[in-house]
């Protein structure tokens, strides 16, 4: 059968600014347009590709859900997402002059491993990060707890979920909101995540409200879709909310850079959250992937309890600090009953709880200033202290809370 564009008329695009087409699976398509687009070329866009989703059912009979409002954010018509098949969007002819990238289906592991421990003992990763005196022979064990303890800061969990009902977390988890299964975190990670940043007893910042945005179940896997619900969930969140803290805390990582995850966190910080992101766990350069590839985030590597990096941490200019990784033990999914995990997203939850516990102590985030309190973050943290730093420009750089 020869394919014919039924609409030459609508799906003439030449005079539009390039939106970001991004791929994630052989139907779906997600765009973000660029900064230069007015919103009456992208509300034209929009429309072309409705008219058309229906003009290729009508002459075809060809099923597509046509344009979504899934990843428009508010009236800016910031993205969309369209249903057309990668054979079809080639047979249109797309003009690519009109394409900055088009992505390969993504999905990616959380990778960790895990042991239980039937008696808590003392958090290193807590002593670590409150002390500067350590080495061989000195090895503090006691936590400089920040009293404030990042009241008024709400951290945004997006992860496997968390167990909301742990009673190392005293009420303050809010409902939780899935975009893979139920509510209920099957995994373990994300309540591991959130007892760093937070818990009466392995958490940083003991004050903090968490807001868990489950992307992750049974198989710790994610997509492009359920993380691109979340940062728009995310965004959505801090955008209603004038003058509140809010921080993003990411333990994940993908295998290649994402356009439309960059995208999404990019618009998060200028809405005024802090982003903390994982510098990943297959000893890579953090600018191969996402979102440890965010510019505007800041991204975390993983430091063992001897103060040298992680074998297999994630490195590069692109790493913002480093912060305890290895052998981290916080809350499980039983109760009274922690467990010990390996990775930099680990590392990426204790930033995130320094970072809420300076935002609360010395009020950023109030006036949106994310960029300030990653500096603050960088001027805090101890300086060439680690060894085995790998990678042209990762910074040996860990990260402190100022409370020795």
């Amino acid at each position: 059968m020869t394919f014919h564009n039924p609409c030459p008329a609508l799906w003439d695009f030449s005079s539009l600014q390039a939106p970001i087409v991004t791929a994630w699976s052989d139907r779906q398509h997600v765009g973000t347009f660029t900064e230069e687009t007015s919103l009456e070329n992208r509300k034209k866009f929009v429309a072309a590709i409705r008219s058309f989703a229906r003009a290729l059912w009508k002459r075809y009979h060809l099923e597509c859900e046509g344009i979504s409002t899934e990843y428009w954010v508010q009236q800016n018509l910031l993205g969309f997402r369209c249903d057309l098949g990668e054979l079809i969007c080639q047979r249109l002819g797309w003009d690519y002059r009109l394409i900055d990238l088009i992505e390969e289906p993504l999905i990616t592991t959380c990778a960790h491993h895990y042991t239980q421990v039937e008696d808590p003992t003392s958090c290193w990763g807590l002593a670590r990060i409150s002390n500067k005196e350590w080495g061989p022979n000195q090895m503090p064990t006691s936590f400089n707890y920040d009293p404030m303890g990042g009241d008024g800061v709400t951290v945004i969990v997006i992860d496997s979920g968390v167990k909301e009902n742990h009673p190392e977390f005293g009420g303050r988890v809010l409902p939780t909101v899935s975009f893979s299964g139920d509510r209920a975190d099957n995994l373990g990670h994300g309540t591991h995540i959130a007892g760093i940043i937070a818990g009466s007893c392995h958490g940083v910042a003991r004050k903090v409200t968490i807001l868990p945005i489950k992307v992750i179940d049974l198989e710790s896997q994610y997509s492009h879709n359920p993380l691109c619900n979340a940062l728009r969930k995310a965004y959505t969140y801090v955008e209603t909310n004038p003058g509140a803290k809010f921080i993003v805390n990411l333990s994940l990582t993908a295998g290649r850079p994402s356009s439309m995850i960059n995208f999404l966190i990019r618009k998060l910080v200028e809405q005024g959250a802090a982003v903390f992101v994982a510098a990943g766990n297959s000893a890579k350069n953090v600018d191969e992937q996402s979102p440890s590839s965010a510019s505007h985030a800041f991204v975390v590597g993983n430091c063992t309890q001897e103060n040298a990096m992680n074998l297999s941490s994630g490195f590069g200019k692109g790493v913002s600090a480093f912060a305890p990784g290895t052998d981290i033990q916080s809350t499980g999914l039983e109760d009274n009953r922690p467990v010990v995990m390996t990775g930099t997203s680990q590392s990426c939850a204790y930033a995130s709880g320094v970072a809420a516990a300076i935002a609360a102590r010395e009020n950023f985030l109030n006036d949106g200033r994310v960029a300030a309190l990653y500096l603050r973050l960088r001027d805090l943290a101890l300086k060439d202290i680690l060894s085995g730093i790998r990678g042209t420009g990762t910074p040996n750089e860990l990260i402190y809370n100022g409370h020795a």
